[in-house]
């Protein structure tokens, strides 16, 4: 990310992760535990208020489809604000939504707060990948990755665990306002926590170019692979919580059902990044893929909260294996002297695959039934397991190195 481009080796070299807890990984937590409140109960939500499935889904849909229109934007934003005030501004946008949603019983009213909310999302994850290229060695950027991933599902599982308590005792706008005011610290906290020697957005501005020569080739190759794995993740946070009202299990329990599935996650992320980093990409994407896969294909296959919780377990364990991966894969790629630039364009190219999974699941259940929305996510899960396989290197790969 530009603003954090002039750090030196020197500072690079001469700290560790621990540097980043408080600038970076704390609001992300926050945030993410925000996020982990709003997203169980967003479908059940619309339902209560009126909306059919098919309709819930597009509710949930709408937070991947904003990132994905948000995501060339999001360059230009961050180009002309910096990280700081683009990550603090996109916050507050990102509270703002939920207020709305929790405020305003329409939902019409949630797809638009939703939508807004994807777009504020965009600028938060392109900001937190570009500054993390910059701001540590290639050689450990699989773990510094994979360890962002793992604030995401810390932060998740914590919120789960949060909106289920909320939701036993108190209704859903309870929850909501929680979500708010977590989202809002992560804001205020953004502001507050700088890095050592990190230079002001006005400093080191220049030109901004949205398009190079070599970008398409990597977005049709690994770009398309990383599609896919955004693809199957959206496309678990629409089908559990679906399945979940098909078998007749209360809000309470799909809240839970969402914990226990992100602390498989939380279990597997640092692993994630050591074998990113001397193993290859290859080593823990490709498995993950095959693991989620598998899991989607076989949820219809059974019945009752026991059965769904297995599946969970199986969607976070694929879930914690790709920790980072994705992100990992775009700063491989990313060219040293446009990268916002292209980060910008990777995240458009996987917001495609993070839009298109809730979409596709909200078409099919209109169409069919959420087992079969369930089937044919798995099977392009497991299509973008071969996929990932073929294209990306047994080696590790750092930047320079992929296609």
């Amino acid at each position: 990310m530009t603003p954090v481009a002039s750090l030196t080796d020197d500072t690079r070299r001469s700290t560790g992760l621990g540097r980043l807890v408080l600038p970076v990984y704390l609001p992300a937590a926050l945030a993410m535990a925000s996020l982990g409140i709003v997203t169980p109960i967003l479908a059940l939500l619309a339902i209560d208020r009126g909306a059919a499935p098919a309709d819930a889904a597009l509710v949930v849909a709408m937070l991947s489809v904003g990132g994905f229109v948000g995501a060339l934007p999001s360059a230009v934003v961050i180009w002309r604000l910096g990280d700081r005030w683009s990550l603090a501004l996109a916050l507050a946008v990102e509270t703002v939504g939920i207020v709305v949603i929790a405020a305003v019983p329409s939902p019409g009213a949630m797809l638009a707060a939703a939508f807004v909310m994807g777009l504020a999302g965009a600028v938060v994850a392109v900001a937190r990948q570009g500054f993390l290229a910059t701001a540590v060695r290639p050689d450990v950027r699989g773990r510094a990755m994979s360890v962002l991933g793992g604030v995401f599902r810390a932060g998740s599982l914590v919120g789960a665990l949060v909106s289920a308590g909320i939701l036993a005792v108190a209704p859903m706008e309870w929850a909501l306002a929680t979500a708010a005011t977590l989202s809002a610290s992560a804001a205020v906290a953004t502001c507050v926590f700088r890095l050592p020697d990190e230079p002001d957005a006005d400093t080191v501005r220049s030109g901004l170019t949205l398009w190079q020569r070599g970008f398409g080739r990597a977005f049709l190759t690994l770009g398309v692979g990383g599609a896919l794995v955004m693809l199957v993740r959206a496309s678990r946070d629409a089908l559990l919580p679906l399945w979940g009202h098909e078998l007749g299990i209360t809000e309470s329990q799909v809240s839970l059902l969402f914990a226990v599935s992100s602390a498989v996650d939380l279990c597997l992320f640092y692993v994630a990044g050591v074998v990113m980093d001397r193993f290859g990409r290859r080593a823990a994407v490709v498995p993950a893929m095959l693991v989620m896969g598998t899991a989607l294909l076989v949820l219809p296959a059974g019945s009752g909260l026991p059965w769904a919780l297995v599946v969970g377990v199986l969607l976070g364990l694929g879930n914690g294996l790709s920790s980072g991966a994705v992100m990992t894969m775009g700063v491989d790629a990313a060219p040293e002297g446009a990268r916002p630039a292209f980060l910008a364009g990777w995240r458009l190219v996987t917001g495609i695959g993070q839009s298109a999974g809730p979409v596709a699941v909200a078409g099919i259940v209109g169409l069919a039934s959420v087992g079969a929305a369930a089937v044919s996510i798995g099977t392009l899960g497991l299509v973008g397991a071969g996929w990932l396989w073929y294209w990306l290197s047994t080696r590790r790969t750092t930047k320079g190195d992929a296609p």
